[in-house]
């Protein structure tokens, strides 16, 4: 049961509906009604429909977005609780999979489905770097069919018309039900407007969501009620923030950027990487596949501004450029370094929690099979180019290494600059800011529980759509000598130099496969020291460290730097293919734009605010 209005007096004499976390046991309405359950006795939840009335109707996107995340923490909270498991014990058949359809099943399936594509794509690449190259294949044992060609039959054969079947019955319930209330036509047109309207992006966008929650709040904890707010729809959400009236800083930091990225936009932006690495490695499929493919990369980069009133309006595209421009080189990039402090680098339990977790273990796995295959490819080059010469030992231990060598060594030099030439220190309210986040990610203040509870709790509502923005007068900027955005570019560039270079007697012998695959092999294992690193800056001792510590501190935020930089730069060039668009809409029909059809499914009140 989920009763939202529940007899007071009886429930008292059942035992009451409080409980004692008020993490673990958020969804306070749903543990009433298993609890009642469980009690036994004959005791029924009557369940009774009210007809309502524009219930809904000031929902934004945002704000449905925060409403499901946050009860998909709540779900996650939820399947770990001993109610959940004796329930899924005592319940006949049927209402146990009516339990897990409207509970955790429903979540688990989202989370599944999210990352089902990740999956497939990463299968795919390790196939295809395994294929044998296009010379010397006498000495590969290669089969008779090639390694595309394999995949190209599993893919079709996943990824066929059968799927449609699949789609339609997810469908038919609404379709069934809008048939019988208002007629065959209507739900034919409901159903086609709902295709038309983009509703499929902005479902799949959801699936991502409920999924990244769900499965944090089991590997972290920390769910924390969300106040979701009923804004009006017709409310526009920045990129980045708000600028102040004379332009020189950001007002407000907080827009559909800074509320995604971690949640889609990064994970969209390496799917679609491996998409075209795969093209390159000779990845083929049929129709089906690729669309699949497209529409979940289209889904988690840009359903937020799909859905997001006058998104593509020329004068608010010019506001959210020039903010995105204050928000990561004005002021010493310090509202980026804040913001990334507070919602990325936020301490999760230290570092054993952060590199023992079930997603690092699967990384380690797929690290090993990808290690497995290149270390065979570079033995064999050795073997066929390098005729046994000493010099090749080191050359394949080149090949393999991550490019961390000259990055590091440019962040000691660049650290120690900053502190004996330029003369620059850290105001102390910095200072204070940075070494109370240390003491709580490694929880020095141990008689405090609720207050580690509490920073722990809030990386969930700072993450969430709609959180409340960082005020930009309470930073202090903290110069850096160089300048954040230059280390980012020579760190980045220094990482692609190192890792190409000891690459390139692959590429010269054409062997093109094992030369990319290479290259995404030090792409893969440095990130994984990028995640590692981020776990010792998590620690209650890196404080201790002084300057020791300041090169391994510009070494992640110079890569942190750089992603967002990329990603954000990315996003802005793509839409503004949609603003060119809207303008030419403007233009030639101004009393019908477009855009507007698509949120609202009906023409603007405002033509001329189109």
């Amino acid at each position: 049961g989920h009763p939202d209005i529940m007899n007071k007096q009886y429930m008292i004499q059942q035992g009451g509906v409080s409980k004692a976390t008020k993490t673990l046991n958020l969804s306070e309405d749903i543990f009433a009604g298993m609890d009642f359950m469980l009690r036994g006795d004959g005791r029924e939840i009557r369940h009774c429909e009210y007809f309502y009335l524009t219930k809904g109707r000031d929902l934004g996107f945002n704000a449905v977005m925060g409403f499901f995340s946050k009860i998909s923490s709540g779900t996650g909270e939820q399947i770990l609780t001993r109610q959940m498991f004796r329930l899924g014990q005592i319940l006949p058949l049927p209402e146990a999979l009516s339990f897990f359809y409207a509970h955790a099943g429903y979540y688990l399936t989202q989370a599944f489905v999210s990352l089902s594509m990740p999956v497939v794509l990463s299968t795919w690449l390790i196939v295809l770097a395994s294929d044998c190259e296009d010379s010397f294949q006498s000495f590969m044992n290669c089969p008779e069919s090639s390694a595309g060609e394999a995949m190209a039959s599993t893919l079709s054969a996943w990824c066929s018309w059968v799927i449609v079947f699949f789609l339609a019955a997810q469908a038919l319930p609404l379709f069934a039900q809008v048939w019988m209330e208002m007629g065959f036509f209507s739900a034919v047109g409901r159903l086609a407007k709902q295709w038309l309207t983009c509703s499929w992006c902005f479902f799949i966008f959801q699936a991502k969501l409920v999924g990244f929650y769900m499965l944090n709040e089991i590997r972290y904890g920390g769910a924390v009620y969300v106040g979701t707010g009923r804004g009006l729809p017709t409310h526009r959400s920045p990129f980045i923030g708000r600028l102040s009236k004379d332009g020189s800083r950001l007002e407000v930091v907080g827009g559909l950027y800074l509320d995604y990225a971690r949640l889609a936009y990064y994970d969209a932006v390496k799917l679609l990487f491996g998409a075209a690495v795969a093209v390159y490695l000779g990845g083929i499929a049929g129709g089906f596949a690729w669309t699949f493919i497209g529409i979940t990369i289209f889904s988690w980069l840009y359903s937020p501004f799909i859905f997001n009133p006058y998104q593509f309006s020329r004068r608010y595209f010019c506001e959210d450029l020039r903010s995105w421009f204050a928000f990561f080189f004005r002021n010493g990039s310090s509202q980026w370094a804040e913001w990334y402090n507070t919602t990325q680098l936020h301490p999760r339990r230290g570092f054993r929690h952060s590199v023992w977790d079930i997603k690092a273990f699967f990384t380690y796995f797929a690290l090993a099979v990808w290690f497995a295959i290149i270390s065979s490819k570079l033995n064999l080059f050795s073997v066929i180019f390098s005729k046994g010469q000493p010099e090749a030992v080191i050359g394949q231990a080149l090949a393999l290494a991550p490019p961390v060598g000259l990055p590091l060594v440019y962040c000691i030099v660049a650290a120690f600059t900053e502190c004996f030439f330029c003369g620059l220190r850290r105001p102390a309210a910095a200072d204070k800011k940075a070494k109370s986040a240390r003491a709580a990610a490694g929880g020095v203040a141990q008689g405090k529980r609720s207050s580690e509870e509490e920073e722990e709790n809030s990386e969930t509502s700072e993450e969430v759509s709609g959180a409340s923005p960082v005020d930009s007068a309470s930073l202090s900027p903290a110069p850096r000598c160089p300048p954040l955005p230059l280390s980012a570019l020579l760190v980045v560039a220094l990482e692609v130099g190192e890792a190409a270079f000891p690459l390139l007697g692959l590429r010269q012998h054409g062997w093109h496969r094992a030369f990319v695959a290479s290259l995404v092999l030090k792409l893969f294992v440095l990130r994984l020291v990028i995640f590692l690193v981020e776990g010792v800056l998590r620690c209650r001792f890196f404080s201790s460290l002084g300057a020791l510590g300041r090169p391994l501190e510009a070494f992640v935020l110079a890569n942190r730097f750089a992603k967002d930089l990329f990603v954000s730069l990315f996003l802005f060039c793509t839409l503004s293919i949609g603003v060119l668009l809207n303008t030419l809409n403007e233009l030639l029909c101004p009393s019908r734009n477009l855009h507007q059809l698509l949120i609202y499914r009906a023409r603007p009140l405002r033509p001329d605010l189109a």
